[in-house]
């Protein structure tokens, strides 16, 4: 059994919970790193893709963006994937030398409780209006291609396809990293 400092450890920690992140997350859980977390402000996962009335496309099938949220729903489900919504990013550090070297300071924007999580690699995904870092958080600093940022899309679609881009790019690094680790 774990103990509560190690299930606060994630291989990838995933901040914002719309079509970028969740694609992201999604993108990981399918190469087999299920060892994630993906954080939301808001009290539930893709708004905008609940509210978009435009069809996706993706894959030559059509999606409604509540059909898609559903089935990323399922799919964090089946693959045992963390989400976390109510919780608003404090800080963010990164610590040299540390097997998880990305620091996340979140708080429960319920109960105000104030807790870290700590990842390997950490993805900003939140779109530019909405970060946090207006608010006078600082960017951590990137080390070893470990800090990735959303691209600013112009589009659910467009949110979706490089979540899913950026998603197989960081599942793929880290499960080079296990292989080596395991070699």
């Amino acid at each position: 059994m774990q103990n509560a400092a190690e299930k606060k450890q994630f291989d990838c920690i995933v901040v914002g919970g719309g079509a970028f992140g969740l694609a992201a997350i999604s993108a990981m859980a399918d190469l087999g790193i299920t060892k994630s977390i993906l954080l939301e402000k808001k009290k539930q996962l893709g708004s905008a893709l609940q509210k978009s009335g435009e069809s996706i496309l993706l894959s030559g099938k059509a999606f409604t963006g509540e059909g898609l949220l559903k089935q990323f729903h399922t799919l964090l489900k089946i693959y045992a994937v963390q989400s976390a919504v109510g919780k608003e990013v404090l800080s963010f550090t990164y610590r040299e030398k540390e097997d998880y070297p990305y620091q996340v300071e979140v708080k429960n924007t319920e109960s105000g409780a104030v807790s870290c999580l700590y990842g390997k690699i950490l993805l900003l995904s939140f779109a530019k209006k909405e970060a946090p870092l207006s608010s006078g958080m600082a960017l951590p600093k990137e080390r070893k291609g470990s800090l990735y940022l959303a691209d600013q899309t112009q589009s659910i679609r467009e949110a979706l396809e490089a979540g899913g881009k950026i998603g197989r790019q960081i599942g793929e690094k880290l499960l080079s990293q296990k292989n080596k680790f395991h070699s």
